[in-house]
C-alpha cells in the first residue's frame, strides 16, 4: 500500500507540473515558430508584432495604430509585418491587385464581425461571389470616374459652405472645434453624393454660431459609437462576438 500510495503522490505531482509546463511550452512554441518558422517570417518588421497579434490589437484598442503602423513604414519600409498573419503595404500601386484586379484577395475573417444583424453586407462578405452580385447594383456610383465627374462639384459645394462658416467664426474671435467641422464636412459630401440629398451637418454649424451655442452635433453620438466600436475590428470573431454578447 505504501508503495502504491507513493506512486500515486508522485504522479500527482507530476500531473501539476505538467498542466504548469504545458501550456507554457506550448506558448514558446507558438512564439518561437511565428518570429523564426513562419511563412511570412523574411517580411521586415518589429518581433513583438511578428511574435504575437497582441501589439496590433492594443493599438487597434486604443485607437492610434494608424499612426503606429506609420511610424513602423518609416523604419521598415513600404511592406510591414504588423501581426503573425498580417502585413501592411503602404504604396498606392497595390490598391488595384489588392482590391479589384481579379476579383481582389479575400477578405479577412474579422470583417464578419460587421455582418448586419447576422447577414453579410457588401462591406462585410467573405464570399467573393455573394458580394460581387450585391456590388454591380452601386459599383458604378464608386468609379472613379463617376466620382471625378459627379462627387468633385458635390465636394467644391460643400467646402465652400464651410469655408464660409469658417470666416464667420473667425470674425467672433473665439476657438472653434475643429473636429466637429472636418465631421460634417464628410457627412454632408458622402450623404449629398449617394443619397442626392445633404445631411445638414454645415448648417447645424452655422445654426450655433447664430445661437450662440456649443451644442454637441446631432450626428455625433452615431460617429462617436461607429468609431468606438473600430476598435474591435481587428480582434478574432470569437472574442468580438464575446464581447458583443457580454456588452
Amino acid at each position: 500500500m505504501a508503495v502504491l500510495a507513493e506512486l500515486l503522490a508522485r504522479a500527482a505531482r507530476e500531473s501539476v507540473t505538467l498542466f504548469l509546463v504545458a501550456p507554457l511550452a506550448v506558448l514558446c512554441s507558438y512564439l518561437i515558430f511565428n518570429v523564426f518558422f513562419h511563412p511570412l517570417r523574411k517580411v521586415p518588421g518589429p518581433w513583438v508584432a511578428a511574435a504575437s497579434p497582441l501589439w496590433l490589437w492594443y493599438h487597434s484598442y486604443i485607437g492610434n495604430e494608424t499612426t503606429s503602423i506609420e511610424q513602423l513604414h518609416s523604419v521598415y519600409g513600404p511592406v510591414v509585418r504588423i501581426a503573425p498573419n498580417d502585413i501592411d503595404v503602404s504604396d498606392g500601386a497595390a490598391l488595384a491587385p489588392i482590391y479589384s484586379e481579379k476579383g481582389g484577395f479575400l477578405k479577412a475573417p474579422c470583417y464578419s464581425n460587421f455582418d448586419f444583424d447576422g447577414h453579410p453586407t457588401i462591406f462585410s462578405a467573405l464570399d467573393p461571389a455573394h458580394r460581387a452580385i450585391r456590388a454591380k447594383a452601386v459599383v458604378s456610383m464608386f468609379s472613379p470616374a463617376s466620382i471625378r465627374k459627379e462627387g468633385d462639384a458635390v465636394l467644391q459645394s460643400c467646402v465652400k459652405r464651410l469655408v464660409a462658416h469658417i470666416k464667420g467664426e473667425a470674425s467672433t474671435g473665439r476657438p472653434v472645434n475643429m473636429l466637429n467641422m472636418g465631421r460634417c464636412l464628410a457627412l454632408d459630401a458622402v450623404t449629398e453624393y449617394l443619397l442626392g440629398k445633404s445631411y445638414g451637418g454645415i448648417a447645424e454649424l452655422e445654426a450655433c454660431r447664430s445661437n450662440n451655442d456649443r451644442a454637441r452635433l446631432s450626428a455625433s453620438e452615431f460617429v462617436d459609437t461607429f468609431v468606438a466600436v473600430g476598435r474591435f475590428f481587428l480582434l478574432p470573431n470569437w472574442i468580438f462576438h464575446g464581447l458583443d454578447r457580454w456588452i
